[in-house]
Protein backbone atom coordinates (compact mmCIF):
# COMPACT_ATOMS: atom_id res chain seq x y z
CA UNK A 1 0.00 0.00 0.00
CA UNK A 2 1.37 3.40 -1.00
CA UNK A 3 1.66 5.81 1.91
CA UNK A 4 4.03 8.50 0.59
CA UNK A 5 5.04 10.37 -2.55
CA UNK A 6 8.63 11.63 -2.69
CA UNK A 7 9.27 14.52 -5.08
CA UNK A 8 12.58 15.67 -6.53
CA UNK A 9 13.00 19.47 -6.68
CA UNK A 10 15.06 20.60 -9.70
CA UNK A 11 13.47 19.60 -13.00
CA UNK A 12 10.28 18.39 -11.30
CA UNK A 13 9.05 21.17 -9.03
CA UNK A 14 10.97 23.66 -11.16
CA UNK A 15 10.91 24.35 -14.88
CA UNK A 16 13.89 23.25 -16.97
CA UNK A 17 17.26 21.77 -16.06
CA UNK A 18 19.10 23.64 -13.32
CA UNK A 19 22.64 23.68 -14.71
CA UNK A 20 21.37 24.81 -18.14
CA UNK A 21 19.17 27.53 -16.58
CA UNK A 22 21.95 28.75 -14.30
CA UNK A 23 24.51 28.82 -17.09
CA UNK A 24 22.06 30.67 -19.35
CA UNK A 25 21.46 33.41 -16.75
CA UNK A 26 25.16 33.53 -15.93
CA UNK A 27 25.98 33.77 -19.63
CA UNK A 28 23.65 36.74 -20.15
CA UNK A 29 25.11 38.61 -17.19
CA UNK A 30 28.78 37.67 -17.62
CA UNK A 31 29.12 36.79 -21.31
CA UNK A 32 29.92 33.10 -20.75
CA UNK A 33 29.38 30.99 -23.86
CA UNK A 34 26.90 28.11 -23.41
CA UNK A 35 29.28 25.56 -24.90
CA UNK A 36 29.42 21.86 -24.05
CA UNK A 37 32.81 22.34 -22.38
CA UNK A 38 31.51 25.19 -20.20
CA UNK A 39 28.42 23.16 -19.32
CA UNK A 40 30.57 20.22 -18.17
CA UNK A 41 32.91 22.46 -16.21
CA UNK A 42 30.01 24.24 -14.53
CA UNK A 43 28.08 21.03 -13.85
CA UNK A 44 31.12 19.52 -12.12
CA UNK A 45 31.19 22.50 -9.75
CA UNK A 46 27.43 22.20 -9.12
CA UNK A 47 27.77 18.49 -8.27
CA UNK A 48 30.56 19.24 -5.80
CA UNK A 49 28.52 22.08 -4.31
CA UNK A 50 25.50 19.75 -3.96
CA UNK A 51 27.56 17.50 -1.68
CA UNK A 52 27.91 20.37 0.77
CA UNK A 53 31.69 20.23 0.48
CA UNK A 54 32.01 23.93 -0.43
CA UNK A 55 30.76 27.00 1.36
CA UNK A 56 28.79 29.43 -0.84
CA UNK A 57 31.69 31.90 -1.06
CA UNK A 58 34.06 29.06 -2.03
CA UNK A 59 31.68 28.10 -4.83
CA UNK A 60 31.58 31.68 -6.12
CA UNK A 61 35.39 31.86 -5.97
CA UNK A 62 35.69 28.59 -7.93
CA UNK A 63 33.22 29.83 -10.58
CA UNK A 64 35.15 33.11 -10.90
CA UNK A 65 38.43 31.22 -11.29
CA UNK A 66 37.00 28.73 -13.81
CA UNK A 67 35.28 31.33 -16.02
CA UNK A 68 37.24 34.53 -15.42
CA UNK A 69 34.21 36.26 -13.89
CA UNK A 70 34.08 38.70 -10.98
CA UNK A 71 30.83 37.65 -9.31
CA UNK A 72 30.05 38.48 -5.70
CA UNK A 73 28.09 36.08 -3.49
CA UNK A 74 25.09 38.44 -3.61
CA UNK A 75 25.19 38.42 -7.43
CA UNK A 76 25.39 34.62 -7.49
CA UNK A 77 22.37 34.37 -5.19
CA UNK A 78 20.41 36.62 -7.56
CA UNK A 79 21.43 34.46 -10.54
CA UNK A 80 20.24 31.35 -8.66
CA UNK A 81 16.91 33.06 -7.94
CA UNK A 82 16.44 33.85 -11.63
CA UNK A 83 17.41 30.33 -12.73
CA UNK A 84 14.83 28.59 -10.53
CA UNK A 85 11.21 28.99 -11.62
CA UNK A 86 8.54 26.84 -9.97
CA UNK A 87 6.22 24.73 -12.10
CA UNK A 88 2.70 25.76 -10.94
CA UNK A 89 1.11 22.56 -12.28
CA UNK A 90 3.43 20.38 -10.21
CA UNK A 91 2.81 22.54 -7.14
CA UNK A 92 -0.90 21.84 -7.62
CA UNK A 93 -0.10 18.13 -7.91
CA UNK A 94 1.85 18.25 -4.63
CA UNK A 95 -1.17 19.84 -2.93
CA UNK A 96 -3.49 17.12 -4.26
CA UNK A 97 -1.06 14.35 -3.30
CA UNK A 98 -0.81 15.80 0.21
CA UNK A 99 -4.52 15.16 0.78
CA UNK A 100 -4.05 11.43 0.22
CA UNK A 101 -0.40 10.65 1.00
CA UNK A 102 2.53 11.77 3.08
CA UNK A 103 4.54 14.12 0.85
CA UNK A 104 8.33 14.42 1.09
CA UNK A 105 11.05 16.13 -0.94
CA UNK A 106 14.41 14.50 -1.78
CA UNK A 107 16.68 16.88 -3.66
CA UNK A 108 20.26 17.12 -4.84
CA UNK A 109 20.66 20.73 -3.92
CA UNK A 110 23.33 23.26 -2.94
CA UNK A 111 23.54 25.55 0.11
CA UNK A 112 22.58 28.72 -1.84
CA UNK A 113 19.42 27.15 -3.23
CA UNK A 114 18.48 25.64 0.12
CA UNK A 115 18.98 28.97 1.88
CA UNK A 116 16.70 30.68 -0.67
CA UNK A 117 14.09 27.93 -0.35
CA UNK A 118 14.00 28.12 3.44
CA UNK A 119 14.01 31.93 3.58
CA UNK A 120 11.82 32.85 0.61
CA UNK A 121 9.71 29.82 -0.35
CA UNK A 122 7.98 28.95 2.92
CA UNK A 123 4.67 28.39 1.11
CA UNK A 124 6.33 25.67 -0.96
CA UNK A 125 8.27 24.14 1.93
CA UNK A 126 5.13 23.89 4.06
CA UNK A 127 3.56 21.55 1.50
CA UNK A 128 6.08 18.87 2.50
CA UNK A 129 6.13 16.86 5.69
CA UNK A 130 9.93 16.90 5.49
CA UNK A 131 12.62 17.92 3.01
CA UNK A 132 15.94 16.12 2.47
CA UNK A 133 18.81 17.96 0.76
CA UNK A 134 22.08 16.46 -0.48
CA UNK A 135 24.17 19.36 0.84
CA UNK A 136 22.90 18.67 4.37
CA UNK A 137 23.25 14.89 4.16
CA UNK A 138 26.61 14.90 2.27
CA UNK A 139 25.10 12.30 -0.08
CA UNK A 140 23.68 12.65 -3.56
CA UNK A 141 21.34 10.59 -5.73
CA UNK A 142 21.64 7.97 -7.16
CA UNK A 143 23.62 6.80 -4.08
CA UNK A 144 21.23 4.34 -2.43
CA UNK A 145 22.27 5.54 1.02
CA UNK A 146 20.35 8.79 0.57
CA UNK A 147 17.14 6.84 -0.13
CA UNK A 148 17.85 4.54 2.81
CA UNK A 149 18.34 7.58 5.04
CA UNK A 150 14.97 9.00 3.99
CA UNK A 151 13.23 5.67 4.62
CA UNK A 152 14.77 5.23 8.06
CA UNK A 153 14.14 8.84 9.07
CA UNK A 154 10.51 8.83 7.90
CA UNK A 155 9.71 5.34 9.18
CA UNK A 156 8.54 4.31 5.72
CA UNK A 157 9.18 1.06 3.87
CA UNK A 158 10.46 1.26 0.30
CA UNK A 159 7.36 -0.42 -1.10
CA UNK A 160 5.19 2.24 0.55
CA UNK A 161 6.76 5.04 -1.52
CA UNK A 162 6.44 6.47 -5.01
CA UNK A 163 9.52 8.44 -6.02
CA UNK A 164 9.33 11.09 -8.77
CA UNK A 165 12.50 12.36 -10.48
CA UNK A 166 13.48 13.67 -13.93
CA UNK A 167 16.67 11.56 -14.09
CA UNK A 168 16.41 7.89 -14.98
CA UNK A 169 19.52 6.93 -12.99
CA UNK A 170 17.75 8.20 -9.86
CA UNK A 171 14.42 6.45 -10.50
CA UNK A 172 16.34 3.25 -11.25
CA UNK A 173 18.20 3.46 -7.93
CA UNK A 174 14.90 3.94 -6.09
CA UNK A 175 13.37 0.95 -7.86
CA UNK A 176 16.34 -1.22 -6.93
CA UNK A 177 15.53 -0.52 -3.29
CA UNK A 178 11.89 -1.50 -3.81
CA UNK A 179 10.29 1.89 -4.33
CA UNK A 180 7.85 2.51 -7.13
CA UNK A 181 9.01 5.34 -9.36
CA UNK A 182 7.83 7.78 -12.00
CA UNK A 183 10.29 9.27 -14.46
CA UNK A 184 9.04 12.85 -14.70
CA UNK A 185 8.36 14.19 -18.19
CA UNK A 186 5.53 16.63 -17.55
CA UNK A 187 2.99 17.48 -14.87
CA UNK A 188 -0.02 16.04 -16.70
CA UNK A 189 1.37 12.54 -17.31
CA UNK A 190 2.77 12.38 -13.76
CA UNK A 191 -0.60 13.38 -12.30
CA UNK A 192 -2.28 10.71 -14.40
CA UNK A 193 0.12 8.03 -13.12
CA UNK A 194 -0.65 9.08 -9.57
CA UNK A 195 -4.40 9.05 -10.23
CA UNK A 196 -4.93 12.82 -10.07
CA UNK A 197 -6.13 15.48 -12.52
CA UNK A 198 -4.54 18.90 -12.73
Amino acid sequence: MIRAVVFDYGGVLTLGKYTESLLRVLGKKQGIEASEENYRKFDDLIVEFDFGEMKPQDFVDRVNKAFGTTLSLAEMKEIVRQARNLNPKVIELVKQAGKKYRVLMLSDNDPINVEILKAEKQDLMQLFEKTYFSCDLKMRKPDKRIFEYLLKDSGLKAEECIFIDDKEKNTRAAEELGMKSILFKDAESTAKELGFKI
